[in-house]
């Protein structure tokens, strides 16, 4: 089970007495924020191998954290008031494990705000659930959050469930009760434009399916598992050569209509729908209803961000295919004979074997037709063509040793077949 670890680090001020309040959440009354966000994530019911972090410079150590300390001079009021440290405060909490203070240093120049994100660093395990307060986080310490955020999901498989901030000066003076803001969607949000980034770069949509399918309730929530869900299928589809199901075109149709719920609804903020509307654009390609050039659009898809074998291997079955539909007319086969793999095996045929009429057995068998359909102008342009790319998808597949350039080749063959069997009426 990942560990739950809280993390805050404490300042150095005079803090006043208030309630904070989150949703129907209102904390006890407390100086230290810290006290009243562990009270929100409910950690009293956390286990002993959870912790709380506390980062501290010497001051707030010594102003702030020790437990001895029992009372503060209160500047502006010139006097002596109670003040109880933060250590007892949570220590009072019983909380079912042992908080830990992290000493750090001020941060005043490069080498040490290195020194504390490695400190900070250092501490986490492997599938750590993270939970930021962020309250007294000084000067630059917010940004360094949020990098040090993505860091630790890579390099250790960590996990952001909480960003918050309390707003101390915002309380209601009426009611002595200060908001706790929610932060994580900046995180998230920073999460989306980089799996949106790598979408649009590299074609990409399995790491921007996954975020965009958290935190989100409702019928938007519903809308984004949904793309969520067709996202991951037409990943898969291009992945594993599926043009059967790429030129249905149903996924395209079920993804623009979850999209327009989502972008529509007031539950996502201006910035994810400007996002998700990037994505739109960019699927905008592919066609809702059945057709061809679904696979045609899934092949360019494919070369276009380097996925060359899917490239070759669906270039040469629609080729295959649209060559089939073309010379449809010329089909004696009964459902004994294969149709589409006779006319594989025509493309296929070196030029040397044409010569010699050294057919394979569907051929050999159908010599007339062979000849025939071997005659015609647009099989015999497109041949040399589809006798290289062939042989190249067979080098990719099956890992052979090659100084071929795949992708100038692609380009030069498969477009000028798809230009030619495009521009013929047969």
């Amino acid at each position: 089970m990942a560990r739950k670890v809280f993390i805050s680090v404490l300042g150095t001020g005079f803090y006043g007495k208030c309630k904070y309040k989150k949703d129907d959440f209102i904390s006890n009354e407390t100086r230290f924020i810290q006290q009243a966000t562990l009270e929100y994530l409910k950690a009293k019911n956390w286990d002993a191998a959870d912790t709380a972090l506390f980062l501290l410079t010497k001051k707030a150590k010594t102003e702030n954290w020790i437990k001895t300390i029992t009372e503060r001079k209160h500047v502006t009021a010139n006097e002596i008031i109670p003040y109880k440290g933060l250590e007892k405060v949570i220590e009072d909490m019983q909380l079912p494990f042992s908080p830990v203070a992290l000493d750090i240093p001020d941060g005043k120049d490069e080498k040490e705000t290195w020194e504390i994100f490695n400190i900070l660093f250092d501490t986490l395990q492997n599938d750590d659930e993270i939970y930021f307060d962020l309250t007294h986080s000084f000067r630059y310490l917010p940004m360094l959050v949020l990098v040090f955020n993505n860091y630790a999901k890579f390099l250790k498989n960590a996990r952001i469930k909480h960003i918050s901030y309390g707003n101390y000066e915002a309380r209601n003076m009426d009611t002595n009760e200060a908001p706790i803001i929610d932060l994580l969607p900046i995180s998230g949000l920073q999460d989306l434009t980089v799996a949106a980034n790598d979408f649009i770069q590299f074609g990409k949509m399995g790491s921007f399916a996954q975020i965009i399918s958290g935190g989100k309730k409702g019928a938007v929530g519903q809308a984004i598992q949904k793309i969520k869900n067709e996202f991951s299928k037409l990943d898969e589809y291009i992945a594993t050569c599926r043009i059967y199901e790429l030129e249905e075109g149903e996924y395209v149709d079920r993804i623009n209509k979850e999209f327009e719920i989502a972008i529509k609804s007031d539950r996502l903020q201006a910035a994810e729908k400007k996002l998700l509307s990037k994505i739109k654009i960019a699927l905008d390609v592919f066609k809702p209803y059945k057709t061809e050039e679904n696979i045609e659009t899934a092949i360019n898809w494919a070369f276009q961000y380097g996925m060359y074998q899917q490239a070759y291997t669906m270039g040469q079955e629609l080729i295959i295919t649209k060559v089939c539909h073309r010379l449809n007319h010329f089909n004696p086969f009964s459902r004994s004979v294969d149709f589409r793999k006779f006319i594989s095996a025509i493309l296929g045929i070196s030029e040397m074997d044409v010569k010699i009429k050294k057919f394979d057995e569907i051929l050999n068998q159908n010599n007339e037709l062979t000849d025939k359909i071997l005659k015609i102008d647009f099989i015999k342009d497109i041949r040399p063509s589809y006798i290289q790319l062939a042989n190249n998808r067979n080098i990719i597949n099956h890992g052979k040793k090659s100084d071929n350039d795949f992708k100038k080749m692609f380009e030069k063959d498969y477009y000028l077949i798809i230009k030619l069997l495009n521009n013929t009426l047969c």
